[in-house]
């Protein structure tokens, strides 16, 4: 009997970590094809936290009729990695979506209605079957062997567990190796081995079980139970406040754990490794508040009694986290890169741990005693006659995780929005204040003692949120050295300030980590548009793939005033504080008739114009950002192809200063797949900032030859003020050359299926050690810039 149960805890792991390695991959299969936005992620989340919810519900009901739990279990593991092939082949049967739907339609209900479908024909179906996994487990397990107070919350948390081997595995091993395609049908191929052992396991059901015998903790129990007094009986939890635990349990957690990113991402450098660090302690806290729980219960058998300690602590720690991070990090006083033991932060798996870390000891408390609830409920709910069978387990489940669903959505809504992350945190200290007390009922059984304690669980968090925690700043004096921030705001995407200052003028902070823009490089920005411009004989459409501040943008609406310019901008924040904040250094873009600002994901609306414009300019995107390696995919190019008019140019740009010289050349191969006959600009002559544009048409070849007549009249016009873009030798200042396709023939590209860049980059971000050095910057600009002559066919002269 004790094999069986150690083999089905094994089993539970490994379903626990195929299930987050699917999370994990669907969310990210699906933002490559509806786009990075906050409403498309929060419709990937929700769908699959609404599966894994009628998973608990289908299951609890199925569980009286079922004869087999590990037939069931064999149906549900295969039915997962059966339902996960339209997420394998999702380009296969979507690329025809965007382009038949059209850019209006896009921005339209209908955009959102197909996403919004996508999501649940993709994520649904076999999110259904994996919320009803862990209950068939549970009746396995519990089948007139073990309680829920005990065994049953020990298999919770070792299939939560499995969640956090299953998310570092999968974005530090499989994603590298074997790109997004690889990873999820491995995952798959989990499912389908979980499904075969429990076919075999079926066997167990069919013989007849031998009287189990005492084990040693069990002969322990007893033996410290006979000296023990013997404690009062507790009745168990009603169904229905069990249910309400759940669900609140589940509302606060993952309102703590977008916190949680959104705290962490403040403080160390912004890639998919640090986000899943952060995913991982949040998962393993809850592993850890369950699996040791059955232990708790034999120095108090009291369920109930822990459930308020956990809820009291869960109030405290949750206000004062903000505060931890402040004080014992050091937070605002280094440099996020200081904050990363050196020892621990030169390699991928390093880093992770040393931002997992970080997090441990900040964030970690609120966690751990948060991730109690869920547990104590368990246990309290079967404290008596237990759950022979697991349906309310397979109920409190589904509870937990529509309440995941609700406290996500409040959160990026209302929370992050109207408190900030700061203050947010104690009000998530407030919840779980008011659940104390209501669980305490101070008011049903008078006693001064019960009153202080509950009042003081209450109002603890607010105090924190009214008294400390506005104190504490959000912008690093270490980023911009003497910066005046005159803006901050919340939401999906994190915290967004505006400043000015000397050195950088007035500049959007995104997160405390990433400059997206300032007045201080105006003219760098500019060039980002009127070089393309330039290039062009006539452009009369023309699309800007990022927004940021609109400087680059407003440099359109100066150069002709016939231009029709759109900019696509992913964060609603940003759009705002560009209109706001901008306007007199991006040409009054909002109040030009001829420009328009859209907020949706470039890629997905780029894909979605089909022969709309005469010139698309990339913006400066970072290559180890997450998700935003997509816009340097050969998908991402192809479609941008396909988007311009005939004779039409389409321009990357590169940050060569956050590129090494592999990711470039991996950029360039995927490149060079759209446009065979790319060429290769500069924006500027500064080694300290280099910026290098990837220059495709869609037919035909750069008319050059018409370049000094253009320049010309550009100069003519008086509108351009950049001397050096307008003197008699543009072409030989700024044009580099022809790119040999020879030079990239065995280089590898970057497509949406292996994710090349982004993880690459990622993992030379996170070494930080040794990936300063390798960035194209300073010393290491000058001397690549003397072999990129090889790369050229026939460069300019400089």
């Amino acid at each position: 009997m004790a094999k069986l149960t150690r083999l089905t805890l094994t089993l539970a792991l490994f379903s626990g970590a195929a299930a987050l390695s699917h999370e994990l991959l669907w969310t990210r299969r699906l933002i490559d094809l509806m786009g990075a936005t906050g409403e498309a992620t929060s419709r990937v989340f929700g769908c699959f936290f609404l599966g894994l919810a009628i998973g608990g519900v289908v299951a609890a009901r199925l569980l009286p009729k079922v004869k087999s739990a590990w037939l069931a279990i064999a149906c549900c593991e295969a039915a997962i990695a059966l339902l996960t092939v339209p997420a394998l082949t999702l380009p296969w049967w979507t690329d025809w979506i965007w382009p038949a739907l059209g850019p209006d339609r896009l921005v339209g209900w209908q955009g959102a209605s197909i996403k919004t479908l996508l999501s649940i024909v993709v994520v649904l179906p076999p999110a259904i079957p994996m919320g009803m996994t862990l209950p068939f487990f549970a009746a396995a397990l519990l089948d007139g062997r073990a309680t829920l107070s005990r065994q049953g919350v020990l298999l919770y948390g070792v299939n939560t567990l499995g969640g956090v081997i299953g998310l570092l595995v999968t974005s530090t091993v499989l994603l590298g190796r074997f790109g997004v395609v690889g990873s999820m049908a491995a995952a798959a191929l989990v499912n389908l081995a979980i499904g075969a052992a429990a076919l075999f396991l079926r066997r167990s059901e069919n013989t007849p079980a031998a009287q189990p015998q005492p084990t040693r903790s069990a002969k322990r129990d007893r033996r410290k139970s006979g000296r023990a007094k013997p404690a009062a009986t507790e009745p168990p939890l009603m169904l229905r406040p069990a249910l309400l635990l759940s669900f609140g349990s589940g509302a606060a957690m993952l309102t703590l754990e977008i916190l949680a990113i959104r705290l962490l991402g403040m403080v160390v450098p912004s890639s998919l490794q640090a986000t899943v660090a952060v995913l991982a302690v949040v998962i393993l806290l809850l592993a850890v508040a369950a699996i040791a729980f059955p232990l708790l219960l034999r120095f108090r058998s009291s369920p109930k009694g822990w459930l308020l300690l956990a809820l009291a602590g869960a109030a405290i720690t949750s206000a004062i986290t903000p505060w931890l991070l402040y004080r014992s990090s050091g937070l605002y006083q280094v440099s996020a890169a200081d904050l990363l033991p050196t020892a621990l932060a030169t390699t991928t798996l390093g880093f992770t741990l040393a931002v997992g870390a970080l997090a441990f000891t900040t964030v970690g408390p609120a966690l751990l005693l948060g991730g109690m609830v869920m547990p104590t409920v368990f246990a309290w709910t079967g404290s008596e006659e237990g759950d022979s069978r697991g349906e309310r387990l397979g109920l409190l489940l589904a509870a937990n995780g529509v309440g995941g669903i609700v406290g996500a959505e409040l959160t990026n809504l209302a929370v992050l929005p109207l408190f900030g992350v700061y203050a947010g945190f104690a009000a998530v200290g407030a919840i779980y204040g008011s659940a104390a007390v209501l669980v305490l009922r101070p008011w049903a059984r008078s006693g001064v003692v019960r009153t202080a304690i509950g009042l003081g669980v209450f109002a603890t968090p607010l105090a924190f949120g009214g008294s400390l925690l506005p104190r504490i700043p959000y912008l690093n004096p270490r980023a911009l050295e003497g910066a005046e921030v005159l803006d901050t705001r919340f939401g999906r995407d994190g915290v967004l300030m505006v400043t000015e200052s000397r050195s950088r003028g007035r500049a959007i902070v995104v997160n405390n980590q990433y400059l997206l823009g300032s007045s201080g490089s105006m003219r760098d920005e500019r060039r980002q548009v009127l070089l393309p411009l330039l290039l062009h004989p006539n452009p009369e459409r023309v699309c800007c793939v990022g927004l940021a501040t609109g400087i680059s943008a407003g440099a359109a609406l100066d150069f002709s005033a016939s231009c029709e310019m759109t900019a696509i901008e992913l964060s609603p924040l940003v759009a705002e504080a560009a209109q706001l904040h901008f306007g007199d250094y991006n040409a009054r873009f909002f109040e030009n008739p001829q420009a328009r600002a859209v907020v949706e994901d470039g890629r997905t609306y780029v894909a979605a114009s089909v022969d709309q414009y005469d010139v698309i300019a990339g913006d400066l995107y970072r290559p180890y950002g997450a998700g935003e390696g997509r816009l340097f995919s050969v998908e991402h190019f192809t479609a941008a192809r396909r988007a311009l008019r005939d004779g039409g140019v389409f321009c990357q740009w590169l940050p060569m200063y956050q590129l090494t010289e592999e990711q470039f050349a991996i950029i360039a191969a995927s490149f060079l797949r759209a446009y065979p006959d790319a060429e290769l600009i500069r924006a500027n002559h500064n080694a300290d900032n280099p910026m290098l544009g990837l220059v495709g048409m869609k037919t035909g070849r750069l008319d050059l030859a018409g370049l000094p007549e253009r320049r010309l009249a550009l100069k003519e016009s008086g509108r351009i003020d950049d001397a050096e873009l307008l003197t008699a030798d543009t072409a030989e200042r700024f044009y580099l050359g022809r790119l040999s396709s020879e030079a990239f023939k065995k280089t590898p590209v970057n497509t949406l299926g292996n994710a090349l860049v982004e993880v690459r980059a990622g993992e030379r971000r996170t070494v930080s050690s040794v990936s300063q050095d390798e960035y194209l910057t300073g010393e290491a600009w000058v001397a690549f810039e003397e072999r990129l002559r090889e790369l050229l066919i026939s460069p300019a002269t400089n």
